[in-house]
């Protein structure tokens, strides 16, 4: 059937649609040379598909007019689906049997996992190719190992160690190993980490744990000359003190003798009142005699006759505190 039509110059034209294969030559009568090829009796087909072929009448009055062959067009088209990295359509379009589709939106993209974040490598799976049917093209990515931030803290929350990890790594510490200062009456040695350092699948933190020991101690007495309603010792060791006043001492039973465990290692001492306010203290004992077990508290103003025994000492005026 031939269908009559009118080009972009307004001039009659027919076409009849014929499905013809690759290498299929349209042949007319006469020598016309035929466009769009420039062939001078024959239009080759380029690829398989559905045809439309336009004719123009000669005006001569022959009958033969629907051989002088002008063009033929490709009419087949098929429907191409792109899609992301996840299976999200991204677009679909129509295209002619025989061209060579291309993608033509954004950038495709694929949700990252805990392991990978996924990057567009401009590849399509499978191979983009030529169209003779309906086909899905699917993007194709490169893929990068996330890392993630791994902390090492103190058992005071001080950062350690701080670095970038990969997933399913198992992180390692290298730095010096942690440490926790001694108190007034234990010591610390680190142990190891809160939970065992496992392979990475997000941020963590581990932080150091300690055993404890208690540190050895010596006994120390003060006879209570002054009169003092109690009586308290106030040490220091390694920098670390205990809190003011200090640790109240255990009076005998006559109220004199005032007795108290303090670390073996202490490095000075002072006797005080236990007041908080307007407190009365000692001068410190420095370090080097504290392990001498046993002093004598007064002041000037006290008459006192003090045994001449060698475990008794004096221990200066009595001073109000400077804090």
């Amino acid at each position: 059937t031939f269908t009559p039509v009118k080009n972009d110059s307004g001039l009659e034209e027919y076409k009849v649609t014929a499905v013809l294969d690759k290498d299929d030559q349209i042949k007319a009568k006469g020598g016309d040379t035929f466009y769009p090829d420039g062939m001078d009796n024959h239009y080759t087909i380029p690829a398989d598909g559905s045809y439309d072929i336009y004719f123009r009448p000669n005006g001569d009055g022959n009958e033969d007019w629907h051989e002088r062959v002008l063009y033929a067009a490709n009419v087949t088209t098929y429907t191409i689906t792109w899609k992301d990295g996840d299976g999200n359509t991204l677009k679909t379009d129509t295209v002619a049997y025989g061209e060579t589709p291309a993608y033509t939106g954004d950038a495709p993209t694929k949700t990252a996992t805990a392991q990978y974040t996924y990057t567009f490598n401009n590849t399509w799976t499978p191979a983009i190719a030529s169209v003779t049917a309906d086909a899905t093209y699917t993007a194709q990515f490169d893929s990068t190992v996330n890392k993630y931030t791994i902390q090492f803290k103190n058992y005071n929350g001080n950062v350690l160690q701080s670095s970038e990890v990969e997933y399913g790594t198992v992180p390692a510490y290298n730095g010096e190993t942690p440490t926790k200062p001694a108190t007034l009456e234990k010591s610390f040695t680190f142990s190891g980490w809160n939970t065992t350092p496992v392979a990475v699948t997000g941020e963590a933190i581990y932080t150091a744990q300690f055993t404890e020991a208690a540190i050895d101690t010596i006994d120390i007495s003060a006879i209570n000359f002054i009169g003092w309603d109690d009586v308290y010792v106030y040490y220091w060791l390694g920098g670390e003190n205990n809190s003011w006043p200090g640790t109240q001492m255990t009076a005998d039973a006559n109220g004199l003798v005032y007795t108290a465990s303090i670390p073996a290692s202490a490095s000075g001492i002072i006797f005080t009142d236990g007041k908080q306010e307007n407190a009365k203290q000692t001068a410190d004992i420095e370090t080097g005699i504290v392990d001498d077990a046993r002093w004598a508290i007064w002041n000037d103003d006290n008459d006192v006759a003090v045994n001449a025994a060698p475990d008794y000492y004096l221990v200066g005026t009595m001073t109000d505190p400077e804090w």
